[in-house]
């Protein structure tokens, strides 16, 4: 509980776990500014058969934004996983109707929220370094890491390390300005026609 003398007393509720990320989208209202949302299927039970929870998320803090607009890509695409221990706040269940399919008529269930954070991170085979030296950034096991272990070779990056000779940056990426300077500094030359920020020879 987080209390305020000068205001109202409010309760904080935060969810952390494991789960794969899924459809990273832009919201752009009808009032009011665009924002970043995201899935995630939560892992619960046992680690060799798990069962899942479905999360929507308001993506709110900023290191997550980060991660999320670096791997949108991967995020998007089936054939990538995307597994991250999570802090979700504020979470509250909620049910829709299934509109389209043959499934049209059914109800199912998710819990809406804000993410918080995401204190470790794997894309496909690869950890990634979110820079976090907190020990609650080592997650616990689950059917992915117990069945198929890290390869040897396996480093871990940060977003600046997986940068090539080209790069792309979306202009709806809430750090675009941050990121094009950095890709400035580092000797990119913005191509136009292209489309692309190019490593100068």
């Amino acid at each position: 509980m987080t209390e305020n003398t000068h205001e109202n007393p409010y309760f904080d509720l935060i969810t952390t776990g494991i789960g794969y990320l899924n459809r990273s989208r832009t919201v752009k209202p009808s009032q009011g500014s665009p924002y970043e949302c995201v899935s995630i299927a939560a892992l619960r039970g046992r680690s060799d058969s798990p069962s899942y929870s479905y999360f929507d998320c308001r993506v709110v803090g900023e290191q997550a934004l980060l991660f999320i607009a670096s791997f949108k890509e991967n995020i998007n695409n089936r054939d990538t996983k995307v597994l991250v221990r999570f802090n979700v706040g504020d979470g509250e269940a909620t049910s829709y109707e299934l509109t389209q399919g043959e499934l049209k008529g059914q109800r199912r269930h998710q819990i809406k929220g804000r993410l918080l954070k995401i204190t470790w991170a794997k894309v496909g085979d690869q950890v990634i370094d979110l820079g976090l030296e907190d020990e609650e950034a080592t997650p616990q096991p689950t059917e992915t890491d117990a069945q198929q272990p890290p390869a040897k070779d396996t480093q871990p990056r940060s977003w600046k390390d997986t940068l090539g000779d080209v790069v792309t940056v979306s202009d709806d990426d809430p750090y675009f300005d941050r990121k094009t300077a950095y890709l400035e500094a580092q000797g990119y030359q913005w191509h136009s026609e292209r489309q692309e920020w190019c490593k100068a020879a």
